[in-house]
């Protein structure tokens, strides 16, 4: 549910994720949002429409978070470490952000990733992961692959 802050007002529902939502990003114009979700799904919603403009799908257990690039052309989202039918090492993937594709993909932490973020270049970016087990608290620096 999109809300007005100032009034309470309903502005539109956004319906399409089958588990909790645990991120949200905005482009610059504020005409998009991306969500990310336990479901192992990304979505970029039109705000002004309330339809889903791309479900990125290629995540295989949840996802934690998810940043726009400040162009708005890739998206970044940060995936939770398997240990279902063996270990899957969490990923960042790096996708272009109309038509869905991957780009690129980065694997470096040893556990969960809760955040990531664009550096205003947009060629850079910054992610961060931890668990109770002191395996991976790191924040990582990562050179993304040119975009157009």
């Amino acid at each position: 549910r999109v809300w007005k802050s100032e009034t309470g007002t309903l502005l539109s529902l956004l319906k399409g994720h089958l588990g909790k939502i645990n991120c949200l990003s905005i482009t610059r114009d504020t005409t998009k949002v991306l969500s990310v979700s336990d479901d192992c799904h990304a979505k970029v919603w039109d705000l002004h429409n309330s339809k889903i403009l791309v479900d990125f799908q290629k995540h295989k257990t949840r996802i934690n978070c998810g940043a726009i690039s400040p162009d708005g052309k890739v998206i970044l989202t940060g995936d939770s470490q398997s240990g279902l039918a063996g270990h899957i090492p969490p990923q960042l993937l790096l996708w272009d952000a109309n038509r869905g594709d991957v780009i690129s993909s980065f694997v470096g932490h040893k556990s969960t990733i809760f955040s990531v973020l664009f550096l205003d270049n947009g060629r850079e970016a910054l992610s961060a992961s931890g668990d109770p087990f002191q395996r991976d608290n790191s924040i990582r620096l990562w050179n993304l692959p040119s975009h157009n």
